[in-house]
């Protein structure tokens, strides 16, 4: 993040905050720096979206359970045939997520390895809202 509020939030947690030093060369910068920052032998790499707050630990170890099962894809959550997020990258992507640049998150590494995506159906597309601005906030806080 590089928010000192959002790093404040998660300080006396188990997770792991990095400090994004610059937010001005893209989405993709957030995923390199976690990636650089992630321990140094892992099974794959989770880029999960700071604004969707109606994901859960069953959405997120739903893909979880799907990549222990299929460790040689890429794990891509889907609504109506869509493409959502989070998704979660075998280890050997790390090379190509530390090389991505500007606001295209992964979307290049999905298109040059088709073969290797596994889609998984969520039967619900509540859990992929994200929140830009107050509206989405209201309506979210509204549906409740």
């Amino acid at each position: 993040t590089q928010y000192d509020e959002v790093l404040d939030i998660f300080k006396n947690t188990a997770i792991k905050t990095i400090k994004n030093r610059n937010p001005e060369l893209g989405l993709s910068n957030s995923i390199v720096e976690g990636v650089k920052a992630s321990a140094q032998f892992t099974d794959g790499y989770l880029v999960i979206l700071g604004d969707m707050p109606l994901i859960t630990n069953d959405h997120i170890n739903f893909l979880i359970n799907e990549f222990a099962l299929n460790q040689n894809y890429i794990i891509v959550p889907t609504f109506q045939g869509k493409q959502k997020n989070p998704v979660l990258f075998p280890s050997f992507f790390k090379k190509d997520l530390i090389n991505l640049k500007g606001d295209k998150g992964g979307k290049e590494i999905l298109s040059n390895n088709k073969e290797l995506i596994r889609y998984v159906e969520f039967i619900t597309g509540a859990v992929f809202k994200d929140i830009d601005v107050e509206a989405d906030y209201k309506e979210v806080r509204d549906d409740e």
